[in-house]
């Protein structure tokens, strides 16, 4: 019995990390630094998710990839 429902709270755990992580804005950009509207023609992209109110909620977490 204890199995069973240790994996269905580790199931709700994991569900509720993946849904928190959306609600994030990406934007494209050029090396110049300016914003482009299709992403194949960008050198690299910006995504800004709001931030973790358990350390600070002034803070936003930004992530850039490039190609």
């Amino acid at each position: 019995m204890l199995k069973p429902l240790l994996t269905f709270f580790t199931f709700l755990v994991f569900a509720g990390a993946v849904n928190a992580q959306s609600g994030g804005l990406i934007y494209y950009l050029k090396n110049s630094g300016k914003l482009v509207a299709s992403k194949d023609s960008a050198d690299y992209s910006m995504v800004v998710l709001p931030p973790d109110t358990s350390v600070d909620k002034n803070l936003y977490l930004v992530r850039e990839y490039y190609k």
